[in-house]
């Protein structure tokens, strides 16, 4: 295989993109397969356990203004790979809770994470490296 700045692009890309698979699927897409079966195992009330998810978005959302500011001191790599990290210590506290006060408690930890492993940064850093153009709202 030739290695060059087309190969780089690709593998950068490829990466970003796996991530970001990942990140959505280990967090916001989570319960979609397994709400049902968290409420069975565990008795606590569906409406409960979505709502944890709820309570992770929120976080998410939150702090996103402060996820800004970070990709922008610091780049999408590092803040990228912190929340890979941070998900993956909030699924471990989700998979082994023991109450529900805990179960929220691990969302929030998924939200933090959610916040800069979900976003568009990384996604517009991967399109730049490999040439796709993506729009960009004139400045107000």
């Amino acid at each position: 295989m030739k290695s060059g700045p087309g190969n780089h692009r690709r593998i950068i890309t490829s990466v970003v993109g796996i991530t970001q698979i990942l990140a959505w699927g280990s967090s916001y897409y989570l319960l979609a397969v397994l709400a049902a079966p968290i409420s069975a195992d565990t008795g606590w009330p569906l409406p409960w356990v979505v709502g944890g998810q709820t309570v992770g978005l929120l976080v998410a959302g939150a702090i996103s203004p402060q996820v800004g500011k970070l990709i922008d001191c610091y780049g999408g790599r590092p803040v990228l790979a912190v929340s890979v990290v941070v998900l993956a210590l909030g699924l471990l506290v989700l998979a082994s809770a023991p109450n529900l006060a805990i179960y929220v408690a691990a969302w929030v930890m998924l939200g933090l994470g959610m916040g800069p492993g979900s976003t568009m940064p990384p996604l517009r850093r991967s399109a730049g490296i490999s040439g796709v153009r993506l729009g960009r709202r004139s400045p107000r």
